[in-house]
């Protein structure tokens, strides 16, 4: 789902799994091992605890490394990642809920400032296009890990 906003992009994507709430926030916060349900990492690392203020390095294939920081959390619920882009801002929010036995997640990109859009042709659509596959190895991982 993309947002219209002029001065927003973003888009989203939201996927259904019968893995516990837990399960998928303990994929979400074992920051090494994003690179197992994302395949466009090379690697990730975290510098500290996973909680607000806490940098995350990580090195995209065919990228230089990036780095985002933890700007907000609601254990068990969700959290959102901010980073610098050209003249702007990148932020990624994670949430989840419980509803009818199944959890449902959702990460969303938004870019904002005079480069987004060139931002998001060059580097961020490519994180879009990836959402769907990454979503289902997130949900497939912790189903079979709890």
């Amino acid at each position: 789902m993309f947002n219209m906003n002029k001065n927003i992009w973003q888009v989203s994507n939201t996927k259904s799994t019968t893995a516990s709430s837990k399960a998928i926030w303990k994929r979400w916060t074992a920051v090494s091992e994003w690179p197992e349900e994302d395949n466009s990492l090379e690697w990730a690392k975290i510098e500290g605890d996973f909680a607000v203020g806490t940098k995350i390095i990580m090195k995209p294939k065919g990228f230089p490394k990036s780095s985002v920081v933890i700007t907000k959390l609601i254990p068990n619920k969700s959290y959102v990642t901010t980073g610098n882009i050209p003249l702007g801002k990148m932020t990624i929010e994670h949430t989840l809920v419980t509803k009818n036995g199944n959890t449902i997640f959702t990460h969303t990109i938004s870019l904002t400032g005079p480069m987004r859009n060139i931002f998001a042709k060059f580097v961020a659509q490519k994180m879009a296009d990836n959402l769907p596959e990454k979503m289902r190895n997130i949900a497939r991982l912790a189903e079979k890990n709890g």
